[in-house]
């Protein structure tokens, strides 16, 4: 989902860190992040079940150019409110251009 740059936003950094433009000043990664929360929350009132096994697994594919950005991103960001625990963040796989 991370992988790429905003570049054809125009934005040089992770699609991810895009600021949406809403008066919460929210960029895609925390958007997705307080509706993870939020349907976190929701199955646990729904089930009543502990709130760890409710999280959602949420797993952000990156890229060797941007996985280091991303990870401090959140990082700075306080993982948006979101466990920390329930994150994983790994680079996508690479092979070299044998032709054009």
């Amino acid at each position: 989902m991370s992988g790429g740059q905003g570049t054809r936003l125009g934005f040089d950094h992770p699609k991810g860190m895009f600021d949406l433009g809403l008066k919460s000043g929210l960029t895609l990664f925390g958007h997705f992040a307080h509706r993870l929360k939020r349907l976190s929350d929701l199955t646990k009132g729904k089930t009543g079940v502990n709130y760890a096994k409710c999280l959602i697994k949420w797993y952000l594919m990156t890229s060797d150019m941007n996985h280091d950005e991303i990870v401090n991103y959140f990082k700075a960001n306080n993982y948006f409110g979101y466990d920390e625990d329930a994150i994983v963040f790994f680079p996508q796989g690479g092979i070299p251009a044998l032709t054009y």
